[in-house]
């Protein structure tokens, strides 16, 4: 249990990063789900104003992969003890990967609609890696090689970090 909380706040902290980054492209940050939506946190990480309407924003952040050391996968959660989670539940607009530890390109966004789409489309043509991880093994996963399918993410480099 005391690693759930510590990788909690780890997270947490990635959040934090995320939200400077997308202030300073312009997005105007209203706060966290724990903040404004505490019945939703499950659903979304960070909360925007739009033009129209809220913007919300699912943040992972990996502290594993390195310049040194890096799979060139991105990891998308699918289900954590046969249940549903992940890009298969959130209610997000947009979703962010955050590599902690890398240098250059270490922010991938994409639409969670175009996500789910793309998912969708690589699991038809059998493209996609499904895996299981975690603690016990207990969360399926998707596996995308990130170079592969770079086009369809917004790639940017931030220089923060905590």
């Amino acid at each position: 249990m005391v690693n759930f909380y510590k990788d909690l706040r780890f997270g947490e902290d990635g959040e934090k990063e995320i939200a400077k980054f997308l202030q300073s492209k312009g997005l105007d940050f209203k706060g966290t789900s724990k903040e404004l939506y505490p019945d939703k946190i499950k659903y979304f990480d960070l909360v925007f104003q739009g033009k129209f309407n809220e913007i919300f924003v699912e943040v992972k952040t990996d502290k594993y992969i390195t310049d040194d050391f890096d799979t060139n996968n991105i990891v998308f959660e699918l289900s954590y003890n046969n249940t549903p989670s992940g890009i298969t539940t959130t209610k997000s607009d947009l979703w962010v990967n955050y590599f902690l530890n890398k240098t250059v390109d270490n922010i991938w966004m994409i639409k969670v609609d175009v996500l789910r789409k793309l998912i969708s489309r690589l699991k038809f043509e059998r493209d996609i890696q499904i895996t299981s991880g975690g603690d016990s093994n207990c969360t399926r996963l998707y596996i995308l090689p990130r170079e592969k399918y770079k086009e369809y993410f917004k790639v940017a480099t931030y220089t923060g970090g905590f």
